[in-house]
Protein backbone atom coordinates (compact mmCIF):
# COMPACT_ATOMS: atom_id res chain seq x y z
CA UNK A 1 0.00 0.00 0.00
CA UNK A 2 1.44 3.73 -0.80
CA UNK A 3 1.53 5.54 2.37
CA UNK A 4 0.06 8.59 0.76
CA UNK A 5 -3.18 6.33 0.30
CA UNK A 6 -3.04 5.66 4.39
CA UNK A 7 -2.51 9.36 4.75
CA UNK A 8 -5.14 10.26 2.81
CA UNK A 9 -7.79 8.04 4.20
CA UNK A 10 -6.50 9.42 7.79
CA UNK A 11 -6.97 12.94 6.39
CA UNK A 12 -10.79 12.00 5.34
CA UNK A 13 -11.42 10.34 8.45
CA UNK A 14 -10.24 13.10 10.56
CA UNK A 15 -12.50 15.79 8.37
CA UNK A 16 -15.35 13.38 8.92
CA UNK A 17 -15.05 13.42 12.42
CA UNK A 18 -14.46 16.90 12.40
CA UNK A 19 -18.00 17.47 10.13
CA UNK A 20 -19.66 15.30 12.94
CA UNK A 21 -18.59 17.62 15.97
CA UNK A 22 -15.14 15.57 17.11
CA UNK A 23 -13.14 18.07 19.07
CA UNK A 24 -8.71 17.99 17.90
CA UNK A 25 -8.28 16.88 21.48
CA UNK A 26 -10.67 13.45 21.11
CA UNK A 27 -8.57 10.16 21.34
CA UNK A 28 -9.37 9.34 17.50
CA UNK A 29 -8.16 12.21 15.91
CA UNK A 30 -5.23 11.83 18.12
CA UNK A 31 -4.62 8.45 17.01
CA UNK A 32 -5.30 9.64 13.40
CA UNK A 33 -2.83 12.46 13.81
CA UNK A 34 -0.20 9.69 14.57
CA UNK A 35 -1.09 7.07 11.80
CA UNK A 36 -0.09 9.51 9.06
CA UNK A 37 2.74 10.74 11.10
CA UNK A 38 3.86 6.89 11.05
CA UNK A 39 2.77 5.97 7.49
CA UNK A 40 4.77 9.26 6.45
CA UNK A 41 7.66 8.18 8.55
CA UNK A 42 7.42 4.55 7.19
CA UNK A 43 7.11 5.52 3.01
CA UNK A 44 10.87 5.04 2.20
CA UNK A 45 11.08 1.69 4.20
CA UNK A 46 12.60 -1.38 2.11
CA UNK A 47 12.35 -4.43 2.61
CA UNK A 48 11.08 -7.40 4.33
CA UNK A 49 9.45 -4.78 7.29
CA UNK A 50 7.86 -2.69 4.24
CA UNK A 51 5.27 -5.44 3.23
CA UNK A 52 4.36 -5.39 6.93
CA UNK A 53 4.45 -2.12 7.18
CA UNK A 54 2.30 -2.19 3.55
CA UNK A 55 -0.10 -4.46 5.39
CA UNK A 56 -0.67 -2.42 8.33
CA UNK A 57 -1.30 0.66 6.49
CA UNK A 58 -4.08 -0.99 4.05
CA UNK A 59 -5.73 -2.41 7.15
CA UNK A 60 -5.95 0.96 8.46
CA UNK A 61 -6.94 2.77 5.74
CA UNK A 62 -9.49 0.02 5.15
CA UNK A 63 -10.88 0.75 8.56
CA UNK A 64 -10.79 4.79 8.15
CA UNK A 65 -13.07 4.35 5.40
CA UNK A 66 -15.25 1.93 6.98
CA UNK A 67 -15.40 4.54 9.75
CA UNK A 68 -16.87 7.80 7.67
CA UNK A 69 -18.65 5.45 5.61
CA UNK A 70 -20.49 4.59 9.21
CA UNK A 71 -20.64 8.26 10.09
CA UNK A 72 -22.21 9.22 6.70
CA UNK A 73 -24.92 6.56 6.93
CA UNK A 74 -25.90 7.30 10.66
CA UNK A 75 -25.16 10.95 10.29
CA UNK A 76 -23.62 10.79 13.66
CA UNK A 77 -20.25 11.02 15.30
CA UNK A 78 -18.31 7.27 16.62
CA UNK A 79 -17.35 8.15 19.82
CA UNK A 80 -14.85 5.15 21.12
CA UNK A 81 -15.19 5.22 25.51
CA UNK A 82 -14.67 2.08 27.75
CA UNK A 83 -17.62 3.84 29.84
CA UNK A 84 -20.11 3.99 26.26
CA UNK A 85 -20.98 0.32 24.61
CA UNK A 86 -20.45 0.72 20.86
CA UNK A 87 -23.76 0.76 18.30
CA UNK A 88 -22.41 -2.52 16.60
CA UNK A 89 -19.56 -5.02 16.22
CA UNK A 90 -18.05 -3.90 13.38
CA UNK A 91 -17.36 -0.44 15.07
CA UNK A 92 -15.25 -2.50 18.08
CA UNK A 93 -13.52 -4.34 15.83
CA UNK A 94 -12.66 -1.15 13.86
CA UNK A 95 -10.99 0.10 16.80
CA UNK A 96 -9.03 -2.82 17.31
CA UNK A 97 -7.39 -3.16 14.23
CA UNK A 98 -6.60 0.43 14.06
CA UNK A 99 -5.23 0.20 17.90
CA UNK A 100 -3.27 -3.01 16.22
CA UNK A 101 -1.87 -1.62 13.19
CA UNK A 102 -0.75 1.32 14.90
CA UNK A 103 1.23 -0.71 17.38
CA UNK A 104 2.98 -3.03 14.66
CA UNK A 105 3.60 0.91 12.51
CA UNK A 106 5.38 1.99 16.02
CA UNK A 107 6.89 -1.10 16.22
CA UNK A 108 8.76 -1.39 12.62
CA UNK A 109 9.45 2.17 13.02
CA UNK A 110 11.93 1.70 16.52
CA UNK A 111 12.99 -1.58 14.35
CA UNK A 112 14.06 0.48 11.56
CA UNK A 113 17.30 1.85 10.66
CA UNK A 114 16.17 5.33 11.69
CA UNK A 115 18.47 7.60 13.73
CA UNK A 116 16.17 9.06 15.71
CA UNK A 117 14.27 5.71 17.03
CA UNK A 118 17.42 3.40 17.58
CA UNK A 119 18.35 5.82 19.95
CA UNK A 120 14.84 5.63 22.18
CA UNK A 121 14.45 1.53 21.73
CA UNK A 122 17.59 -0.60 23.10
CA UNK A 123 17.88 -3.87 24.13
CA UNK A 124 19.50 -4.33 26.90
CA UNK A 125 22.33 -6.09 25.54
CA UNK A 126 22.34 -4.41 22.10
CA UNK A 127 26.12 -4.07 22.03
CA UNK A 128 26.95 -7.48 22.61
CA UNK A 129 24.94 -9.18 19.71
CA UNK A 130 26.39 -8.91 16.48
CA UNK A 131 23.88 -7.03 13.80
CA UNK A 132 23.55 -9.65 10.92
CA UNK A 133 21.60 -9.23 7.51
CA UNK A 134 19.00 -12.27 6.96
CA UNK A 135 16.79 -12.76 4.31
CA UNK A 136 13.24 -11.98 3.93
CA UNK A 137 12.11 -15.84 4.41
CA UNK A 138 14.80 -16.31 7.50
CA UNK A 139 13.17 -13.12 8.81
CA UNK A 140 9.92 -13.38 10.92
CA UNK A 141 8.18 -9.86 12.53
CA UNK A 142 6.64 -10.48 15.63
CA UNK A 143 4.57 -7.14 16.50
CA UNK A 144 4.45 -6.38 20.18
CA UNK A 145 2.80 -8.72 22.27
Amino acid sequence: MDPIKCIAKEAELMLELLKHGATDTDDIIQQSSVIRLCAMSLFHLQGCQSLVAAGAMLGVAKEAKMLCDWMKKENKLVIFSKSLSLPCCELEESRLIRIRALDVMMTILQQSSFPSSKDKVRSPRSEDTPKTKRRCSEKSFAGPA
